[in-house]
């Protein structure tokens, strides 16, 4: 998203066409404003069409959009998408976070406390496709993703945080390649190592 208006414009003509999942990349945009916002989002019906952010660096973004569907009192219960917002993910890729890993981490903790009527909506991400995409076996993929669930389980949970709630909002994202069979192979395992991790936790995984 570089203007508003003309990302307002493409969504109204995907939604005209049955679209029901809209994602906006915000990484190249000036910080969005509450007029921005709602330049943005105002022809999505919230209660029918997921909506996905990628490119977030703080918690400001997500206390704006959730500001925003509350001045429409729209249920929170009823909203579903995700906020990409990965401070491993970016240490992984970059060396650094996105400000500092004391900072992202009460980032995480406030996004965690202000989504707690929001069950459908995931604003923390765990990108393991970027260990795919760098060249990991499946393999690998796996190992490292649940290594860094685990790393942000331990250091919600120290924040009071109960560990069904931090998994409820969590959203791993995998890689995919071209060999079908070993990615669905891949998903089935991810979601065996994730529920094995939450009985380890003694939260077992709904999802």
């Amino acid at each position: 998203v570089h203007d508003a208006a003309t990302a307002a414009e493409k969504v109204q003509y995907l939604i005209d066409r049955g679209v029901t999942s809209i994602g906006f990349d915000l990484g190249g945009s000036k910080e969005l404003t509450a007029r921005d916002l709602n330049q943005l989002i105002s022809a999505i019906d919230l209660q029918q069409v997921s909506i996905h952010f990628t490119g977030i660096n703080s918690a400001t973004f997500t206390e704006l959009f959730l500001k925003f569907v509350e001045e429409l009192k729209i249920p929170g219960a009823t909203i579903r998408g995700s906020v990409d917002f990965d401070p491993l993910g970016c240490f992984t890729l970059t060396g650094n976070y996105y400000r500092s890993e004391k900072d992202d981490l009460a980032d995480l903790d406030r996004m965690l406390g202000v989504t707690t009527e929001f069950p459908q909506l995931r604003v923390l991400s765990v990108n393991s496709r970027f260990f795919s995409d760098c060249g990991a076996s499946a393999v690998q993929e796996l190992a490292f993703g649940i290594a860094m669930i685990a790393d942000y389980l331990k250091e919600l949970s120290g924040r009071n945080h109960q560990v069904k709630e931090i998994a409820g909002h969590m959203q791993w994202n995998l890689g995919t390649g071209p060999d079908y069979f070993m990615e669905i192979a891949k998903v089935r395992a991810a979601r065996m190592l994730f529920s094995a991790l939450m009985k380890a936790h003694d939260a077992p995984a709904d999802k």
